[in-house]
């Protein structure tokens, strides 16, 4: 499903265009980097746009993005729709991915990245568990209803 035009017909479609994920959007990547890091980026193009209210779809790694503006902003979240979020059932973080790996290997053009950083970076992501960004307590506190 691609939501951009799924949705187009009857809401403005704003996609993300995460930094660094091999888009448009660059920033220097930091060890302090983390969920809040975009999610002050996406408060940022809100705000930018003046949009107060909004609804919300993420599918794979949009599921913790959108459950960090909920915990961050729940008066601007009209409704929201998590398809396939990821996360993790284990207590404790595995190695660097193969993925994460991949997409590392990519950056090139970050001189200020270093192994240490992208540790760093890494465990601020992955390093907390289930949805990343948020505990169980706070996702089974989320009102939820039923897709229909």
């Amino acid at each position: 499903m691609n939501p951009t035009t799924e949705f187009a017909g009857a809401f403005q479609v704003i996609a993300m265009d995460q930094r660094n994920a091999g888009g448009r959007s660059r920033a220097p990547i930091t060890s302090q980097d983390s969920w809040d890091s975009y999610t002050a980026d996406h408060i940022a193009v809100l705000d930018h746009l003046g949009i107060e209210q909004c609804h919300l779809y993420g599918q794979c790694i949009g599921g913790p993005f959108i459950l960090n503006l909920i915990q961050a902003q729940p008066q601007r979240i009209v409704s929201a729709g998590l398809a396939q979020p990821i996360g993790r059932v284990e207590a404790a973080l595995p190695p660097r991915t193969e993925r994460f790996n991949m997409w590392a290997n990519t950056l090139t053009d970050h001189p200020e990245v270093s192994e240490q950083v992208l540790d760093a970076f890494c465990q601020n992501l992955y390093g907390p568990g289930f949805a990343y960004c948020v505990d169980r307590a706070f996702v089974s506190e989320t009102e939820a209803s039923p897709c229909r």
